[in-house]
């Protein structure tokens, strides 16, 4: 299977065969510090992977934050992904995903890396999307904020355990499809907002974050 990654504009350029190793970026991993952790300012999107590690880095786009096509044995630990205007992480076709200590926010570009996180938008995106042909998913001690939800469309074998949301665009959690084995516990959610344009304060420094650890 070759590999393919995103090139300037989007394009698709080949990477050559599949490979296995490792994508690991390190840095602080304290999410109030956000200035010390590595940041990228556009979409991470790996297709056709297998054996990486993303973690320690905050993600901070007007478009879509972690994308995952075809891909297998992929951690994302301790990621901060603040996706105003696209999906926060969105996993098409993949198998044994862990995401695990992440934090995922659709407050203005630019807000999160800066450590302001302010919502000037009144229609934020961001969230999880976990779509079909994807199985073995594990998602674990994440925070969704200021953002759309969790999806879970037509998956097998996902088990979501420690999962914080607060101020949710929409419906917090959607699982649709002919989905199997699907456990999902331990679950709050915090102020669910309507899914209409609103007005919204300037700025607004939430109080929690996921605990995380170097």
């Amino acid at each position: 299977m070759a590999g393919r990654t995103a090139g300037p504009g989007g394009a698709q350029q080949s990477t050559g065969p599949a490979r296995t190793g490792t994508f690991a970026i390190p840095g602080s991993a304290s999410t109030k510090e956000c200035q010390a952790m590595i940041t990228l300012r556009s979409t991470l999107h790996l297709t056709g992977l297998t054996g990486v590690t993303i973690e320690d880095m905050v993600i901070d786009t007007d478009g879509d934050g972690i994308v995952l096509d075809d891909c297998r044995d992929i951690t994302i630990s301790r990621v901060l992904v603040n996706a105003c205007g696209g999906h926060g992480i969105r996993l098409t076709n993949s198998a044994h995903v862990s995401i695990e200590d992440c934090a995922v926010y659709g407050y203005d570009t630019g807000s999160v890396a800066a450590g302001t996180f302010t919502f000037l938008h009144p229609r934020p995106c961001g969230g999880i999307r976990v779509l079909s042909g994807s199985r073995d998913i594990t998602l674990t001690s994440t925070v969704i904020e200021h953002s759309r939800g969790l999806v879970l469309d037509t998956v097998d074998d996902v088990v979501v355990r420690g999962l914080h949301m607060a101020d949710v665009l929409g419906v917090p959690l959607v699982v649709r499809g002919r989905g199997r084995r699907v456990d999902i516990g331990d679950i709050d959610i915090l102020n669910v907002l309507s899914d209409v344009a609103r007005p919204v304060q300037p700025v607004h420094i939430p109080a929690e974050r996921p605990r995380q650890s170097a």
